[in-house]
């Protein structure tokens, strides 16, 4: 069992690293989405001040030869919406960047009827056949558990399953291995940890890093989400961990805090 100070450690010597949502074409209630524009000129900043992703089969973890003076960053995008590769895939293209991006394997192809439908706006998950093509293209296809569900209140037995059902599937699909994998929102505690070790994940790509214990051989790979009101200076600044840095840290913590209440939301009003 690795300690708290431990897992903080290792983490200040991973690459930074930025978590998408949706690059949406047309307004949403909400913040987790960024303009299709607006994200073009982000990674064409990147690109030009000579930053180049990095995914976590790249690198030897906790070594080293990532001490954070190169400038490779991890790109990730959860929940694997459908409007990712039709606005982001053909940017990486151009750019020559990868990035993982984590599938809720319940819902390949399907639209996210797990998440709140404001002003009925819907948006559809993922191929297979865009998976396909991802990971054909260098990009990290990851697991984000079955059905999408907050894992702390479940049983053993189905926290077992989300997990472990879901990474069997996304490797049988892909014909390649699943090693990693991000917790739907963000939540997680030590037997969620632990379960996910014993599924055979190698490590976890989180918004939040918990000051918890992590069970030894498994890699908390904190990332910071990026929401509407993200600019290109800003996410500069949130690479090079510029002024400010620490203070956006907190308002993130904030607003991935509230994304539980979705987890109410579905009790309330359950399909």
């Amino acid at each position: 069992m690795r300690r708290a100070s431990d897992i903080a450690a290792d983490s200040r010597s991973l690459p930074p690293a930025l978590l998408y949502h949706k690059i949406a074409g047309t307004w949403e209630v909400g913040v987790t989405w960024t303009p299709p524009g607006l994200f073009r000129k982000q990674m064409e900043m990147l690109a030009e001040l000579g930053w180049r992703t990095v995914l976590p089969g790249d690198i030897r973890l906790n070594s080293a030869e990532h001490s954070g003076c190169d400038r490779r960053f991890l790109l990730a995008f959860d929940d694997g919406y459908e409007c990712i590769h039709r606005y982001a895939f053909p940017v990486f293209e151009r750019l020559g960047f990868r990035a993982a991006v984590f599938v809720p394997s319940g819902f390949i192809g399907k639209w996210a009827t797990w998440d709140h439908q404001l002003l009925g706006r819907r948006f559809r998950h993922l191929s297979r056949e865009m998976l396909l093509e991802l990971n054909a293209a260098g990009w990290m296809v990851g697991s984000h558990t079955i059905s999408h569900t907050s894992l702390i209140g479940l049983d053993d037995r189905h926290l077992q399953r989300e997990l472990t059902d879901s990474r069997e599937f996304l490797q049988e699909l892909l014909g390649a291995a699943v090693d990693w994998v991000a917790f739907p929102f963000g939540r997680y505690n030590i037997r969620v940890l632990e379960a996910a070790l014993r599924a055979g994940y190698r490590g976890a790509v989180t918004p939040v890093l918990h000051r918890a214990n992590s069970p030894g051989g498994f890699t908390l790979w904190p990332a910071d989400a990026v929401y509407r009101w993200d600019s290109v200076r800003s996410i500069r600044r949130r690479l090079n961990r510029g002024t400010g840095y620490r203070t956006g840290r907190i308002l993130r913590r904030g607003v991935n805090f509230l994304s539980g209440g979705t987890v109410i939301w579905r009790r309330l009003f359950p399909r």
